[in-house]
């Protein structure tokens, strides 16, 4: 009996002892884990230059909160070798119809105040609440050295301009 009671304690010892290991491993690789760098960041700046055309340095989307329509544009194409220069807009609201045509109420400027029309949109037709898509505008040559993007009479705002130095960019 004294021999039964002996192998149900080194029974148990082992469990315990291979409880404890495992803990141990499982601590050793999560401290290992943390203390590695994190590859993402590389792989998402990687992405983002094969992405972004030669020449040309990503700019930031910029937001207008005004009234009560929500605009943000975002320049998606004005490198060097490119003849046309593109802008994905977003506008949003709760309270009232998007139903201007917004090749007749957003215009592009250089840092000379030239004003120029765009060339087409590709996107949300002019209606409802959420409006999404792209406007396009012929480059200006030579490279100015800001570019804004002026819109009128959007949700009762005169004027909304969103600016960006192309400085950087070449």
């Amino acid at each position: 009996m004294l021999y039964a009671v002996s192998a149900t304690k080194i029974q148990q010892n082992s469990i315990k002892y291979l409880i404890f290991v495992i803990l141990i491993v499982i601590a050793g690789l999560v401290v290992f884990f943390r203390l590695q760098p994190r590859q993402e960041n590389t792989d998402a700046s990687v992405s983002s230059s094969q992405t972004t055309p030669a020449n040309q340095t990503a700019l930031a989307p910029q937001t207008s909160e005004e009234g009560p329509v929500t605009i943000e544009v975002t320049p998606t194409d004005l490198s060097v070798s490119s003849t046309i220069w593109k802008f994905k807009l977003a506008l949003d609201t709760h309270s009232e119809e998007l139903n201007q045509d917004l090749t007749k109420v957003i215009t592009m400027a250089d840092d000379q105040d030239n004003s120029f029309q765009p060339i087409a949109w590709e996107g949300s037709p002019p209606e409802g609440h959420h409006r999404e898509g792209e406007l396009f505008f012929n480059a200006i040559s030579p490279r100015p050295n800001s570019l804004s993007i002026i819109v009128k009479n959007i949700g009762g705002i005169v004027e909304r301009t969103f600016r960006w130095d192309l400085k950087g960019g070449e």
